[in-house]
């Protein structure tokens, strides 16, 4: 509903009408201006309360609270548990730092919010195949997740790093990331129940 709201362009071409899902990135849906120089105040803050509702309320759980009985390492548990707090934390200062105007800049908010992401994405991940946690098609989908952020996050970094310009590359491998991570926990919350076999020696 917000990509509806917003007003035009983006870093590829500022005269572009509406949101572009190959051009636009997620954090233009959060900025309370397009591209375009025209204000998106309703767009964004219909992005930012979907995203801090789905950290919150969707990615926290999954990650600090769905293997918390699984798992017997008490010490791994509260990392887990810390990390995805961190992690949560990181991710809705993307959409804090337009609406209240942060002083803080853009490339630093990635760095807190997509390093501590993917660590906690990876340990999930892991744990899942290790303690065989899942169907092997939902991990399977969950590690396409995981790979899609990596991928993101290094075509993102190799362009900070050389200085280069953005390519429409990113954005793409953003959204794919997205929808992977959303379908990843959609299927956790709406598709049928399953049993989840719990290993007689769970221990990490």
């Amino acid at each position: 509903m917000s990509l509806l709201y917003y007003p035009g362009g983006n870093h590829f071409d500022a005269e572009q009408v509406g949101y572009s899902f190959s051009r636009n990135y997620i954090c233009d849906s959060l900025s309370t201006w397009g591209y375009n120089g025209q204000r998106n105040l309703v767009g964004s803050r219909l992005a930012a309360a979907a995203f801090l509702s789905f950290i919150w309320l969707a990615l926290l759980p999954v990650w600090a609270f769905l293997l918390n009985e699984l798992i017997r390492s008490k010490t791994f548990k509260w990392f887990m548990v810390f990390l995805s707090i961190f992690s949560a934390t990181g991710l809705s200062l993307l959409p804090l730092k337009y609406q209240l105007e942060l002083p803080i800049g853009h490339d630093l908010i990635v760095w807190l919010a997509v390093i501590p992401t993917l660590l906690a994405s990876f340990l999930f991940v892991m744990t899942g195949w290790r303690l065989r946690l899942f169907p092997p098609w939902l991990l399977g989908l969950a590690s396409c997740a995981v790979l899609a952020m990596f991928a993101d996050l290094g075509v993102w970094a190799v362009r900070v790093l050389t200085h280069a310009e953005p390519s429409i590359l990113e954005p793409v491998l953003m959204k794919l990331a997205m929808m992977l991570v959303i379908t990843t926990v959609s299927s956790l919350a709406f598709l049928p129940r399953f049993e989840v076999a719990r290993p007689s020696a769970a221990v990490i």
